[in-house]
C-alpha cells in the first residue's frame, strides 16, 4: 500500500509486528507496530516506525504514535 503526500513524497508501508487485540469500554481494538517509508521524489527512503491502534475490522485508525 502506498500514498502520495502534498510535497511529492510517497509513503510506502513495509510491514507490522506485535499484533494484539484488546477491549476498551466494550469495544474491540487492534494494535500493532507498523514500519513505513517516506520516499522523496529523488528516490531516497526514510524508515519510520509507529504504534497504531485500529478498530476491530482494521479499517479505521484510532491512534497513531511515531516511535
Amino acid at each position: 500500500m502506498a500514498s502520495t503526500c502534498t510535497h511529492g513524497e510517497k509513503v510506502v508501508f513495509g510491514g507490522n509486528s506485535g499484533n494484539d487485540y484488546f477491549t476498551v469500554n466494550g469495544k474491540v481494538r487492534f494494535s500493532t507496530n507498523v514500519t513505513y517509508y517516506v520516499v522523496a521524489p529523488n528516490g531516497t527512503k526514510e524508515k519510520h516506525t509507529a504504534h497504531v491502534v485500529c478498530n476491530e475490522d482494521r479499517d479505521t485508525i484510532i491512534e497513531w504514535h511515531d516511535l
